[in-house]
């Protein structure tokens, strides 16, 4: 062990004076609290210095094609929805079809549900109207449907089945009163205070707005 000055056995010289045994020097500057005199050259390291790790590059997001499940279809604007919230939560390609070919049954099959109860509540409030339903519904639905018969079109008569709209009131409604118009002024010949029958639709439709509106 290194003795310091304060801890070396003293000896006595020819004079009469104490010398000291030499001390081991103290070092002073950077060395004496081990900070290295090696000038640091970059604070940096090079990118294939050992030890030091490289950022893995993010691999490039694979383009969606999602398609609708058989015997479904899809709109463009929901396709480009779900495609978006598969990418937002990271899907691949085959979990975000496969989500896909579950739930899009599913959620048009909530659709046609509820089409179906409001195609329902259309017909029970024609059922209960005060104008038409009641005891005369069925009397009523037979003056509407030759209105259709007479005016309808084959194309509109699909319409009002695939929409469910020939059970809204309304709809009866119109095609009832435009019944009554054709059966109130057909031409009887020599009969007094009957008007030619009218030979077109916007005839009828003057005849059964004047009668409104009078």
């Amino acid at each position: 062990m290194n003795e310091t000055v304060l801890t070396a056995p003293s000896t006595t010289t020819p004079d009469g004076s104490t010398a000291t045994s030499p001390a081991t020097s103290v070092p002073t500057g950077p060395e004496a609290v081990g900070i290295p005199t090696t000038p640091v050259t970059s604070l940096n390291p090079t990118p294939d210095a050992p030890g030091i790790s490289q950022p893995t590059a993010l691999p490039t997001p694979t383009p969606f094609a999602l398609t609708a499940p058989d015997g479904q279809v899809v709109s463009a604007a929901t396709m480009s929805s779900f495609t978006d919230v598969a990418k937002e939560l990271n899907l691949s390609q085959e979990s975000a079809q496969t989500l896909m070919n579950r739930m899009t049954p599913a959620i048009q099959a909530q659709q046609m549900a509820q089409i179906k109860e409001v195609q329902t509540q259309w017909l029970a409030q024609s059922q209960s109207d005060k104008e038409f339903g009641g005891e005369k519904l069925t009397e009523n639905l037979s003056v509407a449907k030759k209105a259709l018969d007479a005016f309808g079109t084959p194309e509109l008569k699909a319409l009002l089945n695939q929409t469910g709209l020939g059970n809204h009131p309304d709809v009866i409604r119109f095609m009832v009163r435009a019944g009554k118009a054709i059966a109130e002024d057909q031409f009887v010949p020599g009969t007094a205070g009957h008007q030619p029958m009218p030979k077109n639709f916007n005839g009828y439709a003057d005849v059964l707005y004047s009668k409104q509106s009078s």
